[in-house]
């Protein structure tokens, strides 16, 4: 805005005599809005819009011979996010709603005549203008626009079928000395101009001030938690895991192009009809993240192949550096839009990049360390659980406090997209591992790793690489989405640990350890769901190795790896 301030004025001059040329092809008067947009309107505070009307000589002398009336109307397109005030003399506030405002009625001589040079020199032409301002206030954080429309008012008496209206916006009483007469706008385009303004509400400073702290925070704290990560990774398991691709290729497939078509398709159904692109932005970038590292304890708790999970959960990680700059590349621009038509938000490749990055990095280098450091890799394992819980508690309760406006953001429409995308895709991943044919424990790993989604990463996405509102907005879909995510966990692991109770109780079931498939070779579909038992002992005997613990994918010395994992 301040650029729009700074313009020179022979320019401006010159815009204005350009739309004036171009609007008297349709016989109405030139409408021009300064600033042409609100970008930095804070809540609870005002902003002041400068609207000029203009009319070349010919267009003002018709108008006064026809005796036209001329109305202007400001409407915002959410007024729970902005309102809008008309101001100047005589304005009637009785008229104005929380929906729209209204200047008086004027004719063509309420113009004011401006001289200006014309094209050859010393000839001058002349242009009458009228000049009022607009007061928009902001209200709640988000995003919206504010019509501005200048209407020829329809001065014959009130008929709901009167032809020259397309529809009524709105009628307007006004006495007179003969009696009441109604005023009508006209919405036809033959009868109006229309400009629309794009506004932008954003935080208070305070709250915005804690957030910044907030990111800040998790940009050292998540780098450092990835480190202890990557030190806990057992990079042999995932390479013996690689050496039989087939599961893990169906696990990329499913997490980097089943998951992100799926959150455009709800973004596009469940947001966009209702212009609420930021929350489709969020949900869409937590589609395209990758595996959350949550999805390894919960395929121990359902007994599935924990050497997988674990595998697609690095790699995941790993490409997620190439696959969501790429999806949003692809996709995203479509959610970064205004409400003006030429409000264009482009996507921030290089914050998006450095941010994948910083997550990336830590975790290779912790790889290394545990390469060629064991060492000090057995000393950082040693720190990792009590740095986790320290983290966890970080984030509950100082997110808590710096975000406490996603609380007033929470609506139906979020509550259905923030559950639809977990839940499908832990439906998505089942039957593509089955139709696959791959074994029970692959189709339980591959299922769970598919519908748990690295919430993190899509928060920490949003908030340092997106402007606001878009970043504080987009922000509330992740936080939906993990509180979503653990439900048709929770209730599989209730209906898994109660049939293994009623197995054990009824005696248990055969021994079918030597007659089930290898979880690394496809199998016939009618072999795809054997009794709960058979699924359960095939996951855990192929997830033991000579010890009695199951292989968890990570350093052999350390026992509780994944539990410290799933607290992250």
């Amino acid at each position: 805005m301040a650029a729009a301030r700074r313009r020179c004025p022979l320019l401006l001059l010159t815009n204005l005599i350009l739309q004036v040329i171009v609007t008297a092809a349709a016989g109405l008067p030139a409408l021009r809005v300064e600033p042409s947009y609100l970008h930095d309107l804070v809540e609870q505070e005002n902003k002041t819009v400068q609207i000029t009307v203009s009319m070349t000589k010919e267009q003002y002398e018709a108008s006064n011979a026809a005796g036209d009336q001329w109305r202007i109307s400001a409407r915002s397109l959410h007024p729970n996010v902005a309102d809008t005030k008309l101001t100047g003399e005589g304005q009637g506030d009785d008229e104005d709603t929380e929906e729209m405002s209204f200047t008086p009625a004027f004719n063509a001589s309420s113009l004011s005549r401006v001289k200006t040079e014309g094209e050859e020199k010393g000839k001058t032409e002349q242009y009458y203008t009228l000049e009022t301002a607009l007061t928009v206030r902001g209200k709640l954080l988000g995003k919206t626009g504010v019509e501005i429309r200048l209407v020829r008012m329809d001065a014959s008496p009130y008929a709901p079928t009167a032809p020259r209206a397309s529809h009524d916006i709105r009628a307007l009483a006004s006495k007179e000395e003969g009696g009441l007469r109604e005023w009508r706008m006209m919405e036809d385009e033959e009868e109006s101009t229309k400009e629309v303004i794009d506004v932008w509400v954003k935080r208070g400073g305070d709250s915005e001030r804690l957030t910044r702290i907030f990111v800040g925070t998790l940009m050292v704290l998540i780098p450092m938690a990835n480190i202890l990560m990557g030190c806990e990774l057992d990079l042999g398991i995932v390479l013996e895991t690689i050496k039989r691709p087939t599961a893990p290729l169906i696990g990329m497939v499913t997490q980097f192009l089943i998951m992100p078509t799926l959150a455009y398709f709800i973004a596009k159904s469940v947001f966009v009809p209702y212009q609420e692109y930021s929350l489709a932005l969020g949900l869409f970038v937590t589609g395209c993240a990758p595996g959350g590292g949550a999805s390894n304890f919960w395929t121990i708790l359902l007994d599935g192949n924990v050497n997988l999970s674990v595998t697609m959960t690095f790699l995941s990680t790993l490409a997620s550096l190439f696959f969501m700059p790429l999806w949003l590349s692809l996709l995203g621009q479509e959610f970064l839009v205004g409400f003006s038509t030429g409000s264009i938000i482009k996507v921030p490749y290089a914050k998006i990049g450095s941010s994948l990055g910083s997550l990336v990095g830590p975790l290779l280098i912790g790889v290394l360390i545990a390469r060629w450091k064991p060492a000090l890799a057995a000393k950082a394992r040693k720190i990792m659980r009590p740095f986790i819980i320290f983290v966890l508690i970080f984030v509950v309760a100082f997110g808590a406090l710096s975000n406490l406006y996603m609380f007033k953001m929470i609506t139906t429409r979020a509550l259905i997209g923030g559950l639809l995308l977990p839940w499908c895709g832990f439906m998505f991943g089942c039957f593509a591992a089955i139709f696959a044919r791959r074994s029970p424990g692959d189709v339980t790993a591959i299922a769970i790793e598919t519908g748990i989604q690295n919430t993190g990463v899509a928060i920490l996405l949003l908030k340092f690489s997106f402007p606001t509102p878009d970043s504080d907005i987009s922000s509330l879909l992740p936080v939906i989405v993990a509180c979503f995510t653990p439900g048709p966990l929770l209730a599989g692991a209730a209906v898994h640990m109660l049939l293994k109770r009623i197995q054990k109780k009824n005696g248990g079931s055969p021994d079918v350890e030597k007659s089930a498939p290898s979880s690394d070779s496809p199998i016939p579909l009618n072999l795809v769901a054997p009794s709960p038992d058979t699924a359960v002992k095939e996951a855990i005997r192929l997830s033991l190795p000579a010890g009695d613990q199951p292989h968890t994918g990570l350093m052999k010395d350390e026992q509780q790896p994944i539990a410290s994992r799933a607290e992250a």
